[in-house]
């Protein structure tokens, strides 16, 4: 039985993903040029060419993607013939964010409508997370104001409330929401009945960031609820909120203060033992000190006693000099007189 050729597109671009991760580049490209080539018999519906799309996109070869992805549109003929998808522009605004291309990304994002393609909730994150990412709060403001403002306003119209919810809640923290979105947002909520749903709001932008619940929006806020006489319901959760916070102030006061002691007693409680070591390091080195001033003390004083001792017997031996030739000297004089004496005898 001989072997059939395989017609599914889908099966390729598996193929070239497999050989992509193999590092078989050359292989995988080779698959790409027999799938697509003139004359190819496989068939490829948006499906399978999001495959090699995505198998390129993702293994450095972009620019082919984008050939590739331009083919697709110049062949999308629905109903007859679906080249491209939502999923088609998911893989190119990701691979024009992965290049820091941001304006041709939000470029192909704009244009999804001519084919009548609505974007959804994951080609919104992608597309605001990667602009918030790298610094474009502004562009990402804006095509949340573009756009974004539409899709909740069509999950609102078609009745998808909870959904717009959602959607709106995932761009809060990304985006600084004006009061129109927030009242849009609310307004919807207050149609089907969902005014819990709406303090809950007022309760995460109270204690989220209190600057977000303007005067403008609190009296679109009271508005709503004074219909079902709920209206200080807002005052209630105000004040609720204030205490809470009153109470976790203080309650950290109380914790750094504890803390404070606590490092207190433990200082105090090594400071005896350290000054005592430092005593008795003084005590031994004012022993050392008086030992040393002892042996220099005794040095010094036997080294006088010996030279004293010295000059003595210096003294002695030159006062018994002295003292022998004195009496020398006087012998000769009484022998002189002497012999004078005697010579006057016998003349």
């Amino acid at each position: 039985m001989g072997s059939e050729e395989i017609l599914d597109g889908v099966v390729y671009g598996n193929l070239m993903k497999g050989y992509f991760l193999k590092g078989m580049e050359t292989e995988a490209m080779e698959c790409y040029k027999r799938v697509l080539g003139e004359g190819s018999p496989v068939k490829m519906s948006a499906v399978a060419y999001n495959y090699i799309l995505e198998a390129l996109s993702k293994n450095g070869k972009f620019e082919e993607a984008l050939n590739l992805f331009q083919r697709m549109k110049d062949e999308h003929n629905p109903p007859r013939k679906l080249s491209v998808n939502l999923g088609s522009y998911n893989i190119i605004v990701d691979g024009y964010c992965a290049e820091k291309r941001f304006s041709d990304a939000i470029e192909v994002f704009n244009s999804m409508g001519e084919k009548r393609c609505s974007p959804d909730t994951l080609i919104y994150n992608v597309l605001i997370d990667q602009l918030c990412s790298n610094d474009k709060l502004a562009e990402a403001e804006e095509l949340y104001k573009g756009m974004g403002d539409k899709k909740v306003g069509r999950l609102v119209k078609v009745g998808k409330v909870d959904e717009a919810k959602s959607f709106f809640d995932l761009m809060v923290p990304k985006l600084r929401m004006n009061d129109d979105a927030y009242k849009f947002i609310m307004n919807a909520l207050f149609e089907v009945g969902k005014h819990d749903e709406v303090l809950r709001m007022v309760d995460g932008m109270l204690r989220e960031d209190p600057n977000d619940f303007t005067e403008e929006v609190e009296e679109f806020v009271r508005e709503g609820l004074r219909k079902e006489g709920r209206e200080d319901e807002v005052t209630n959760l105000k004040l609720d909120i204030e205490r809470e916070k009153a109470e976790a102030a203080a309650k950290a006061a109380e914790e750094a203060e504890r803390a404070k002691a606590s490092a207190r007693t433990a200082i105090a409680s090594l400071l005896p033992s350290k000054l005592f070591g430092d005593k008795d390091n003084e005590n031994k080195d004012a022993e050392e000190e008086s030992s040393e001033a002892a042996e220099d003390a005794a040095t010094t004083s036997f080294s006088e006693e010996t030279e004293m001792q010295a000059g003595e017997g210096i003294a002695d031996e030159t006062s018994a000099g002295v003292t022998s030739s004195n009496d020398d000297v006087g012998l000769e004089s009484a022998e002189s007189v002497g012999n004078g004496v005697s010579e006057q005898g016998t003349a």
